[in-house]
């Protein structure tokens, strides 16, 4: 925990004193440079800095974390009443962004989910992968900051177009899909504002959340970046197949099913090659080869990121499970979508015939 004023930190010890679980070990500290001692000197898990510090601000210190203990997870606290614009500054080098002062149980969970990431079989290959990226992803800020504009009760169309501007590209892309026949049959739209109603938030989360990554540096693989986009449009297909409530949360997990594999590919780009030549070599799956290598595979690597992001547990199961097709119980939503998105099809899977039919519908389009 670090925070420059003393009265914050003795109340976040009174926090984890009252609500902390007795495997925890904290360390609170009042600066950046004594931060950075206390990460050099023991095993730290979780680091949750304040943003705003004389000195060492957060954001530097949470990006020479992420540069020099890329496994560290990494929560930025900001007591800013603007929050869009400490999302920006902190610039993507945080997991999670949480408000200050932030309520113990929400903390609390969140820490939970943090120590759940080291638990189960395959936690130390896991580990091991994401120790080895010079820099593991974080949520892009663009994202972080809409999901910000849009948990505000009266945000309006024109603040979150507002978000959108902030990057000249995506408001291209958004532009240029706006116009495209799948999504509206009209006249075409020069207005950020019209093509972001156009859109509907959920999709242009989706769209702000992939551009950001396949901007973050962490792989340039021509093979990866067809993946993005393949399973872009898969999720454009589950939105319109899964029932109204888990649509959001299927889309959103279709769509990040190849995550994993970026990662991968970051920390061992010889051992993906190795992979791949097992998979031709002794016709193997894909996750047959990555596990050979590695000890655990793409979709349980992806599943850990998106759990570490603090995106819904859902969307990290469905996304770990993507090709699990003997976990499928029939009426799981979400997981249906991440199986159908990989190609799998099985009577029991009950999204089969509206997958299809959206499918070619956009395929037309």
């Amino acid at each position: 925990m670090v925070d420059d004023e003393v009265s914050v930190l003795e109340s976040l010890r009174r926090v984890f004193s009252s609500f902390g679980s007795r495997s925890w070990t904290t360390t609170y500290v009042c600066s950046g440079d004594l931060a950075l001692e206390a990460l050099t000197a023991g095993h730290i898990d979780l680091i949750i800095s304040d943003m705003r510090m004389p000195g060492m601000d957060g954001a530097t210190l949470l990006a020479t974390t992420a540069s020099r203990w890329p496994n560290v997870a990494r929560f930025a606290l900001s007591a800013e009443a603007n929050e869009t614009q400490a999302i920006r500054v902190a610039d993507g080098v945080a997991h999670q962004f949480l408000g200050k002062p932030c309520p113990p149980k929400t903390l609390m969970a969140a820490i939970a989910e943090i120590e759940l990431l080291s638990l189960g079989a395959e936690a130390q290959a896991i580990r091991e992968i994401v120790s080895a990226v010079p820099r593991l992803p974080a949520l892009p800020s663009v994202f972080t900051a809409l999901r910000a504009a849009l948990a505000e009760p009266r945000s309006h169309s024109h603040v979150i177009s507002g978000v959108v501007r902030q990057d000249p590209s995506l408001a291209a892309k958004i532009l240029q899909l706006a116009n495209s026949s799948f999504f509206f049959r009209g006249s075409n739209t020069t207005d950020v504002q019209s093509a972001v109603a156009r859109l509907g938030v959920s999709l242009l989360s989706r769209l702000v959340l992939v551009e950001g990554l396949m901007a973050s540096g962490i792989v340039e693989d021509p093979a990866y970046a067809a993946d993005v986009r393949r399973f872009f449009r898969a999720s454009l297909v589950a939105e319109a197949a899964v029932s109204a409530p888990h649509r959001d949360e299927a889309a959103l997990a279709v769509l990040l099913c190849p995550i994993g594999r970026a990662v991968m590919i970051a920390a061992d780009p010889a051992g993906v090659a190795i992979a791949a030549e097992l998979m031709t070599s002794e016709h193997l799956t894909q996750v047959e080869a990555e596990r050979r290598v590695f000890g655990t595979c793409h979709a349980a690597v992806g599943g850990h990121l998106i759990a570490l992001w603090g995106l819904p547990l859902a969307v990290s199961r469905a996304v770990r499970l993507q090709h699990r097709l003997d976990t499928f119980v029939p009426g799981d939503e979400l997981h249906a979508a991440t199986l159908l998105a990989n190609g799998t099809v099985d009577p029991a899977i009950e999204l089969t015939a509206a997958w299809q039919c959206q499918r070619k519908r956009l395929e037309s389009a």
